[in-house]
């Protein structure tokens, strides 16, 4: 797979590597550099190769990432017609990036910080907690793919921490 993989991409067997790595070890990975270097594409590949395009359709989100992106993508949503016919108080999961086992961010340092922050613990614990209420995460792989240098980005403590458990490319 990985020969096939650095036919297709060539000169940039590293990020193959540190792609098709982080799909088998179920890891989290940061793909950066310039703009058009087929980042997203290299993990778009990867992914059908590994497990096939059914998986790549079902069990794989990608999420255009601005600092306006949608927080119910990693927060969850409350259920409103549970609310209003029962006051019940009811989070609602099935839009978040926790309900597949891979993830793309395209662009994911442009995510407003707070939202960046969230996702440390349900990728730390496997399990994100909305009011004493806990939900196992099925994600098993993070990509980002930036355009941005991760260590030029990480200015305050909050994104250094982010940076965590990442393996990452150039």
């Amino acid at each position: 797979m990985i020969s096939e993989l650095n036919e297709r991409f060539p000169n940039i067997s590293k990020a193959v590597n540190a792609v098709v790595t982080a799909l088998v070890h179920q890891r989290h990975c940061i793909l950066w550099g310039r703009g058009g270097h087929a980042k997203s594409e290299i993990v778009e590949a990867a992914i059908k190769l590994l497990h096939g395009e059914n998986y790549f359709y079902s069990d794989t989100k990608i999420l255009a990432c601005s600092e306006d992106t949608d927080p119910a993508n990693f927060l969850g949503y409350v259920d409103m017609l549970e609310f209003r016919e029962r006051s019940n108080l009811v989070y609602k999961m099935d839009q978040t990036i926790y309900e597949h086992e891979v993830v793309i961010l395209e662009e994911g340092f442009d995510l407003a910080e707070y939202l960046l922050t969230t996702m440390r613990d349900p990728i730390t614990r496997g399990e994100l907690c909305i009011n004493k209420t806990c939900h196992k995460s099925k994600l098993k792989t993070l990509f980002v793919c930036t355009n941005v240098n991760p260590y030029l980005w990480a200015k305050t403590n909050s994104q250094k921490a982010t940076l965590a458990g990442y393996r990452d490319w150039e």
